[in-house]
């Protein structure tokens, strides 16, 4: 079992996919990572942002060696920040629905420097080729690979061992 994270401005107790933003980096779908810190900081900036008082964590049980198994499962992983990622994260971004056609979606997140990229490449001020240069060299992540998963509403996996808590303010550990 992989535990996985989701932070939010409330707990999270019946994940549910289809409720998120449209034009995401994987589309629409529920977003978790299993990088504890980093599912805090998102908890926390979304607070600040929403002018919110609570930033809550909720964690879960994730069986991927069942959902890799189950050949029900239409799964894409994206290893690095390269072509078919930038593709796929420009197109969601953009409004189309490539993102349909996967229950699970495993990838590098677009953090702020990433997504200044991306702006820029979806705005003209940067080639393919410019883009993937100054992608090519980011880690994923901030410390390590940081997956976010999306999985469509009528493939969430089981949430049985949830948890709900405060994020914690100025870091974490576990």
């Amino acid at each position: 079992m992989l535990t996985v994270y989701h932070g939010s401005v409330c707990p999270v107790e019946n994940p549910l996919a289809g409720v998120c933003r449209p034009n995401l980096d994987f589309g629409v779908g529920f977003y978790v990572t299993d990088i504890r810190a980093q599912a805090e900081r998102w908890a926390l900036r979304v607070a600040d942002i929403r002018d919110h008082s609570a930033a809550w964590l909720s964690v879960y049980q994730l069986d991927m060696d069942a959902v890799m198994a189950d050949t029900g499962y239409r799964c894409l992983h994206f290893e690095a920040y390269d072509a078919a990622w930038l593709d796929f994260v420009t197109a969601c971004r953009s409004g189309h629905t490539l993102w349909q056609e996967y229950d699970l979606i495993e990838g590098g997140i677009a953090d702020d420097r990433v997504v200044r990229v991306i702006d820029l490449y979806l705005r003209g001020d940067y080639t393919r080729e410019e883009a993937l240069m100054r992608l090519i060299h980011h880690r994923r992540g901030h410390r390590r690979n940081a997956p976010h998963r999306t999985v469509p509403a009528s493939d969430t996996p089981s949430d049985r061992g949830l948890q709900s808590h405060p994020a914690r303010r100025g870091g974490s550990e576990q």
